[in-house]
């Protein structure tokens, strides 16, 4: 369909909107014909009155082709109001939800259908006492880069006359009657952009351009010229005395380059640069977060053609099938050019082979980075917890290395299912920042300087995954699968007690949590493993069908040698060795657990 039928709800809107528009306003319309006549494409229109959105539908409406508004998802529960929005097929927009993407998937869908897409990309009213665009979002940016459709600047001037912005009472000023303009510009050139990554600079760069294109015609409308820079209502208040003078025309930025800096008209905060080692699945999932959450992502892969489906395609199939990754992650198989100004450097390799992952890596490390362990893990013969291997081997202090971990199962994350995780540092204010690089509207970080916890959270877990996933391939039922997480629960305590953990860790995200995800989804890695195993499958053939890592089959070892050096018993695990690393039939393995001398539960 190259163009959306005016239906009912639209044709009855129009009916109702017209006499009150024509009683309140002197229509002055122009440049109707840069509205295409058909195909998909967006508007991006300036804000400055709750009026304005119904009268702008209804110059559009005018011209044939009907906008489909991304607008406030509380709008669309409102009675009759919420009746149109439905029925004219508007796109709602939910902030800090699981469902905040799902407006810019609608918003491809449709121009990919032939419609139009109305943005007002300031996000809300201007706040600029002078009523001049603010400075914007970058979703417009974002679907015009996507789907290089025309983008056409909208500006109108007028119904802000007789509903002001922010007044007091939000009542119409009928008289004198006012004249409301409305004017289309011709499509803002993109093109530079097309071939360009869709970097956080680059987006801002599109949607400064857009909103140039929109400023313009409000100035002329206005006949007055319009400030230097527009209002940032985040900025500071001395800023505002700089915007007095004429805009000056926009330097090309990013348009002028092949690989040179970023031209800016004003100081702007760089977004945070993060670079992923390790393209598996969790890797991959942690990338997209980070994406989601405005970083900029550079995954480092070992094979290129890993690296050349992320950057072609937007996929990783080979670990995370149906997954679509944000056009702003990028890849690479080169260790320096990822790690080159990285503000954390994300380590998702497999515990085992951190040590000789960060011996090379250690050297291109940016000087005030902060390493960040995906890793849930301990180091064989040393039994030593990931971040101490990371100190051990690149000489970093405390508080340049940090953990992630919890219930984060790569695809339910991939998926942008709502989920928790814990990030943990010693320096608290360190873990704020990674917190907020991965605060995502599906995916909550909570802060934790009890690294020592959080990690051996993540580490015993996948060993008591082991031994619920065995349960369970012997037909084992829920009691035997409840009995061996709480007591396996009860085995991380003392371990972590032993080790100077804070006790409540273990009954939040990166305990209790992270174990319960694990035991019970069969997408985990060790608990299908065990699942195998328990079905009578050998070590060998078990391998042999798991594509990716189960950390707990080799960590098992590691984790048993850390109980007894700090003089912990450890049975779950135990048993979890003898199965896995001495042959011992599950059966047997499992009438010794259970004719263990009985003694009181706190113990």
């Amino acid at each position: 369909m190259s163009r959306r039928r005016i239906g009912f709800w639209y044709r009855l809107a129009a009916v109702i909107a017209k006499p009150p528009l024509v009683l309140l306003f002197k229509r002055d319309w122009s440049g109707m014909e840069n509205i295409p006549a058909d195909g998909g494409f967006i508007t991006a229109v300036n804000h400055n009155s709750y009026l304005d959105p119904l009268s702008y539908a209804h110059y559009q409406y005018n011209t044939g082709r009907v906008p489909r508004f991304l607008a406030k998802n509380g709008l669309f529960g409102k009675g009759f109001v919420g009746a149109v929005m439905r029925g004219t097929g508007q796109i709602p927009v939910y902030r800090e939800t699981t469902n905040a993407l799902d407006a810019f998937r609608a918003a491809l869908d449709a121009i990919e259908r032939g419609e139009c897409v109305a943005f007002y990309p300031e996000g809300t009213l201007t706040r600029d006492p002078a009523m001049w665009p603010m400075t914007a979002k970058t979703g417009a940016a974002r679907v015009a880069l996507r789907t290089r459709c025309p983008v056409i600047p909208v500006a109108q001037w007028g119904a802000n006359l007789a509903m002001p912005p922010y007044a007091k009472e939000n009542k119409l000023r009928l008289l004198p009657r006012k004249t409301l303009q409305v004017k289309a510009g011709p499509p803002v050139d993109l093109s530079a952009y097309y071939d360009l990554e869709p970097t956080p600079e680059v987006l801002r760069e599109v949607t400064e351009t857009i909103m140039a294109a929109v400023t313009a015609l409000l100035a002329e409308m206005r006949g007055e010229p319009a400030p230097a820079t527009p209002y940032d209502p985040h900025g500071p208040p001395e800023a505002a005395a700089d915007r007095c003078a004429p805009a000056a025309p926009r330097p090309g930025g990013v348009r002028e380059r092949a690989g040179a800096e970023v031209r800016r008209e004003q100081p702007v905060t760089p977004p945070v640069k993060a670079a992923v080692f390790g393209t598996g699945s969790w890797g991959t999932a942690f990338a997209m977060v980070l994406a989601d959450a405005g970083c900029e992502v550079v995954l480092c892969a070992r094979r290129q053609e890993v690296a050349d489906e992320v950057n072609t395609a937007h996929t990783n199939s080979g670990y995370l099938p149906g997954a679509v990754l944000p056009a702003s992650v990028r890849a690479t198989t080169d260790p320096a050019e990822a790690a080159a100004d990285a503000d954390f450097t994300v380590l998702t390799v497999p515990s085992q082979t951190a040590r000789a992952n960060l011996t090379t890596l250690a050297p291109l490390l940016a000087p005030d980075t902060v390493v960040v362990s995906l890793m849930k893990g301990v180091e064989l013969g040393s039994a030593m917890r990931m971040s101490e291997v990371i100190a051990d081997t690149a000489k970093l202090p405390p508080e340049r290395i940090a953990v992630v971990t919890g219930p984060n199962l790569a695809r339910e994350i991939a998926a942008r299912q709502p989920a928790a995780a814990v990030v943990a540092c010693t320096d608290e204010d360190v873990a704020r920042r990674l917190q907020a690089a991965c605060h995502t509207p599906y995916f909550r970080p909570y802060t934790n300087t009890d690294v020592v916890g959080c990690e051996l959270g993540g580490a015993v877990k996948n060993v008591i995954g082991l031994a619920v996933g065995i349960a369970d391939g012997m037909g084992l039922g829920d009691n035997t699968k409840g009995s061996l997480i709480t007591r396996g629960l009860a085995e991380t305590t003392r371990l972590g007690l032993a080790m100077g953990a804070d006790p409540m860790t273990f009954s939040g995200l990166a305990g209790l949590g992270d174990l319960v995800a694990t035991c019970s989804s069969p997408l985990s890695r060790n608990h299908t493993f065990g699942t195998n195993l328990g079905k009578g499958m050998t070590l060998e053939e078990t391998i042999a069908v798991t594509k990716q890592t189960a950390e707990g089959v080799k960590s098992c070892e590691s984790v048993l040698d850390l109980g007894r050096r700090h003089g912990i018993d450890m049975p779950i695990t135990e048993t979890v060795v003898g199965i896995v690393h001495d042959g011992k039939p599950p059966l047997v393995a499992l009438k010794e657990l259970m004719s263990r001398s009985a003694k009181p539960e706190r113990r």
